[in-house]
């Protein structure tokens, strides 16, 4: 009995340990088994035989006397406390499409009990086509790492990852895997199509330049700032991105202000193609209708502003205003005074000469302000309703993309100013200002600095209407055809 207790002891020691082998050494030959399939061992004298009792509870019974001994052999199997997956380091890149080379991920752990593992080959997962392989070694006895070298080809860019069990524990470490550096076969300047204008002296807004590519790799592609030349003060940018795999497109965004009018130049290189693309810049007068006349402040900057609470975007002075008004009595945002339905053939100018002899055609041979004192007060006989109606509208003098406002939208922005009077109508986004009008009967200047006119497009019966407005309130009402009110250009 007391051999059998010392048995037990030695067995429980030896399990604690890792899977050690009990080797039965007999004359008929070795019997092997796992020492952690094995509860206990006794020896029957009565029945003359040594029980190996196993943990399913079944025994195996050896004749004592053709037993010649036992022995133990094997390696301590290694265990872990803890393994940091989340602490990783790589060393090395992975990018889609390239094999693998010199890249590997050390893991570090805790509690190693100087015990022995197995090799390793742990299939990728997410981005696939790669494997981590451990080879076989020795924990040390207590902290230290093991390092997986990985190898294969991953299949696309995004995150690798690995599920990796070691010494008991088990966890997960990835690994991100870039797209390939850009790589064109052809590039399409020549091609290239430009969306939005560009004005000498005004800056771009809205102009944007797409350049068509064959060829593409699905590669990454860095940010691009190209400056032009030509006409210069423009920039071409490039966001960062990924060509598309074979044929694309990219976009250029255009900013900046052009010194002049020509054309801009653009030099760029993109997946190991280089081009030129051009974009026109138009001077500022050719923005507007052909054969229009300018004052002195000479062709009107085009420059956007909007109203937050009607949504509408608007110039952001009146027609012959050479800047935005800093006050509502400012005489450079005053601007020109139009007769309703009139092209800019310089009568609007403040100080054009005037002719008593009304006009039969829509475009009158001359600039003179046509005075019209008799019924029903307009420079054209016979009267024509429809010019001035929408951004193709008969004389329209705004310029491209732009067009005179209906009754409807002027009134809808004198509803939106914080005051319904011309205090109001100055604090707007759209800084109107007290521009004063010209007389149909003798041609000459009233009320400036007092009240603001300004036509729309809308008619009403002989007459056509109009946005007033003066320091104590602000109205929409009709006037006759032949004064000489402002301008605000709507955008289409």
């Amino acid at each position: 009995m007391k051999n059998l207790i010392y048995l037990v002891l030695v067995l429980s020691s030896l399990t604690a340990y890792g899977q050690i082998i009990q080797n039965v050494n007999k004359t008929s030959g070795t019997v092997p088994k796992p020492i952690t399939q094995i509860d206990s061992i006794r020896f029957n004298t009565v029945t003359n035989q040594m029980e190996i009792i196993q943990t399913n509870g079944n025994a195996e019974n050896h004749v004592i006397s053709d037993i010649i001994n036992v022995t133990f052999s094997g390696q301590l199997i290694g265990t872990l406390t803890t393994i940091d997956c989340a602490g990783a380091t790589t060393t090395g890149t992975l990018t889609s499409g390239s094999a693998a080379n010199g890249v590997s991920t050390a893991i570090s752990y805790t509690g190693g009990n100087a015990g022995t593992y197995s090799a390793q080959n742990v299939a990728s997962s997410g981005v696939t086509g790669l494997t981590a392989s451990l080879a076989a070694g020795t924990l040390a006895n207590g902290n230290g790492s093991v390092t997986y070298t990985i190898t294969g080809t991953p299949a696309s860019a995004g995150t690798a990852s690995f599920a990796i069990t070691l010494g008991g524990q088990s966890c997960s470490f990835t690994i991100i895997v870039s797209s390939p550096a850009a790589v064109l076969a052809t590039i399409n300047c020549a091609g290239a199509t430009t969306t939005g204008t560009l004005t000498s002296g005004s800056a771009a807004n809205g102009v944007s330049t797409a350049i068509s590519y064959t060829g593409g790799n699905a590669g990454t592609y860095s940010a691009q700032n190209v400056a032009s030349t030509g006409v210069t003060g423009l920039t071409a940018s490039l966001a960062a991105g990924t060509l598309a795999n074979g044929n694309g497109s990219v976009t250029y965004t255009i900013t900046g202000t052009p010194a002049s009018a020509g054309t801009a130049s653009f030099a760029i290189t993109l997946g190991g193609q280089s081009c030129s693309f051009a974009v026109n810049v138009t001077s500022l007068a050719q923005q507007y209708p052909a054969n229009s006349v300018f004052c002195i402040a000479g062709a009107t900057a085009i420059v956007e502003v909007t109203n937050p609470t009607t949504g509408r975007t608007w110039m952001d002075r009146n027609l012959g205003a050479s800047q935005v008004a800093s006050s509502s009595t400012d005489q450079n945002a005053y601007g020109d005074l139009y007769q309703w339905g009139r092209r800019a053939d310089g009568h609007q100018c403040r100080t054009s000469p005037t002719t008593a002899t009304l006009s039969s055609v829509d475009q009158p041979a001359h600039g003179n302000f046509i005075i019209a004192p008799f019924v029903p007060n307009d420079w054209r006989s016979p009267q024509n309703a429809n010019l001035w109606q929408g951004v193709n509208g008969v004389n329209n003098p705004c310029p491209s993309g732009y067009r005179l406002p209906t009754q409807t939208e002027l009134n809808n922005e004198r509803m939106s100013w914080s005051s319904i009077n011309g205090a109001g109508a100055f604090a707007s986004p759209l800084k109107w200002t007290l521009t004063g009008y010209r007389n149909l009967s003798d041609g000459l200047l009233g009320l400036v600095g007092t009240d603001g006119n300004y036509w729309s497009s809308t008619v009403s019966g002989t007459n056509s209407m109009d946005l007033y407005f003066n320091s104590s309130g602000a109205s929409t009402g009709v006037s006759k055809r032949a004064y000489g009110f402002s301008v605000r250009c709507l955008k289409n």
